[in-house]
């Protein structure tokens, strides 16, 4: 590992510990950080389309995550019902398709010029829909993964979840969980793959990951996942909130080595995106590792999973 590489692990550690220590004043630091990197994330994975020749509106799909963090604190201090909550987003997407088209239909030179440079041969209006349809697509990856950490930020505020539970510790548990999960089977698939390398997992989309490595990445899931739940488990008042919810400690194992399985089809899938757009990073902002997406790609998949396994747990 390169000593920028390793310098710059070292700066996103220190901030993710800093980031969590101030969840303990305000959960609203946790938010605006998240918040800009998904604004960030929706520009890169927007920049790598287009060089796949995918146009798309990526700027404006870039405001997406600010309005989308709005409904979901609509939802989730208002008390509203998630059917609402559905309902809402749903239309918020029905809009900035209907943007985009728009938009799109009226910068008129703008449009022929980029038709010309995919050599498109059909009609305008195809393009046009086209264009918006790649635009939605960022929408929801990934803008719309990314406000599953915010939901998870605020797990004992969502309405169904706060009927049962009475302090904010399974939030921050669920956080660390994620996190966790993701960055140790990150960092065990790698470790792993250096030491015992082995037959490639998939070598036409990520030649560096190996059979071993991914193994190494779920074992080092489910370690982390059960490690977490038992230092959590000297808060007696988690252990009440957690059993409100109906968690035991199989649903940590669960959590564990699905959500590493989960973490490493989030990688293998940027890395194919990339791949098919002839790119080696989402971006440079993280010198070393790449960009937002390069760092994060694991993670937002895991966030939407550990979030809708604990709803259906509660609700169930």
């Amino acid at each position: 590992m390169s000593k920028k590489r390793l310098l710059t692990s070292a700066v996103i550690l220190i901030s993710m510990v800093g980031l969590f220590f101030s969840r303990l004043w305000t959960p609203l630091v946790f938010d605006i950080v998240f918040g800009a990197l998904a604004v960030i994330a929706c520009i890169e994975v927007g920049r790598v389309a287009y060089e796949a020749g995918k146009f798309n509106s990526a700027y404006i799909v870039a405001t997406y995550p600010a309005i989308l963090y709005l409904l979901t604190m609509l939802y989730v201090n208002n008390k509203f019902t998630f059917s609402y909550y559905i309902f809402s987003y749903l239309m918020v997407i029905l809009g900035y398709f209907v943007i985009v088209f728009a938009i799109t239909m009226c910068t008129h030179k703008l449009t022929i010029d980029e038709m010309a440079k995919t050599e498109y041969k059909g009609k305008k209006v195809s393009f046009v829909l086209d264009k918006a349809m790649f635009s939605l697509a960022i929408l929801i990856y990934p803008a719309t993964l990314f406000i599953t950490i915010v939901l998870l930020n605020h797990f004992t505020s969502i309405y169904a979840i706060s009927q049962v539970v009475s302090t904010s510790n399974l939030s921050m548990f669920l956080l660390v969980l994620t996190f966790a999960i993701t960055m140790s089977c990150d960092s065990m698939a790698m470790v792993t793959g250096i030491i015992f390398k082995g037959k490639k997992l998939c070598p036409k989309i990520s030649p560096n990951k190996t059979i071993s490595g991914a193994i190494g990445g779920l074992v080092g899931g489910i370690f982390s996942a059960m490690i977490v739940y038992l230092i959590f488990c000297t808060s007696s008042s988690f252990v009440a909130d957690f059993g409100a919810i109906g968690g035991t400690w199989w649903h940590i194992l669960i959590v564990g080595l699905i959500g590493s399985v989960i973490s490493q089809l989030g990688d293998i899938l940027a890395s194919l995106l990339k791949r098919h757009a002839g790119v080696k990073d989402y971006g440079n902002i993280f010198p070393g590792h790449g960009g937002v997406m390069d760092r994060v790609d694991g993670l937002i998949f895991n966030s939407a999973f550990v979030l809708i396994y604990f709803v259906l747990v509660t609700i169930l």
